[in-house]
């Protein structure tokens, strides 16, 4: 079986280092999913899903708030601002901030590209456990 070489490092700390079989990403451009001798590649994430597939089958996943990936054929390197581990965001906490942020638009004294950057992140990170929930009934 193919695999390749994935480094997740964020801000705080090198969160993996080891051998994957696939990858996947939340591009600039959308969705991207990662397999050995991959095209090089240069872009920026948004924020969303890190997703990568042991050689054993295990799986994991982690949001990110955004960053840079880098690809080559055998290794892939994600700098990524700031990371979770998706089973431990709280659904209700987010959905809270997030509607404290729309409530925050309608003032005209906030910095509104701020605020569309935050609820990007909380719509992210919604869409993340959303589609972790699938995956897993």
């Amino acid at each position: 079986m193919n695999n390749f070489l994935l480094e997740i490092i964020s801000a705080e700390k090198k969160l993996f280092s080891g051998k994957v079989v696939k990858a996947h990403f939340t591009g600039e451009h959308g969705e991207l999913e990662v397999l050995a001798n991959h095209t090089p590649l240069l872009t920026c994430l948004k924020p969303g899903l890190i997703r990568y597939q042991t050689p054993e089958g295990n799986e994991d996943i982690f949001y990110a708030s955004g960053g840079f990936l880098e690809v080559q054929p055998h290794q892939v390197l994600v700098l990524a601002d700031t990371t979770e581990r998706a089973d431990e965001l709280d659904e209700a906490l987010i959905e809270a901030s997030l509607h404290d942020q729309r409530n925050q638009l309608n003032n005209s004294e906030i910095e509104y590209s701020k605020a569309l950057s935050q609820l990007a992140e909380l719509s992210a990170k919604i869409r993340l456990i959303k589609q972790i929930r699938k995956v897993k009934k």
